[in-house]
């Protein structure tokens, strides 16, 4: 269950990406491939959710928010 705190950075992460004419999205589901940077993270297949994707001209940049040490860790 998402926090307060969390879903008010997103809304302030979307905010700021429209003011700057990019193209935010939330929960985007990725399937992970075989190699990534010559090495195996996650078994090829296997979906996980990233928490923010900004696109702008074509370039993606995938983020995991988090707000606070413990977010962190969990």
């Amino acid at each position: 269950m998402k926090t307060q705190q969390t879903k008010d950075m997103e809304q302030a992460l979307i905010r700021d990406a429209l003011r700057k004419g990019k193209h935010p999205a939330l929960e985007v589901p990725y399937a992970h491939t075989i190699d990534i940077g010559h090495e195996t993270y996650w078994p090829e297949g296997q979906w996980e959710y990233i928490d923010a994707v900004i696109e702008q001209q074509g370039m993606f940049t995938c983020l995991e928010l988090k707000v606070s040490i413990s977010d962190l860790h969990s």
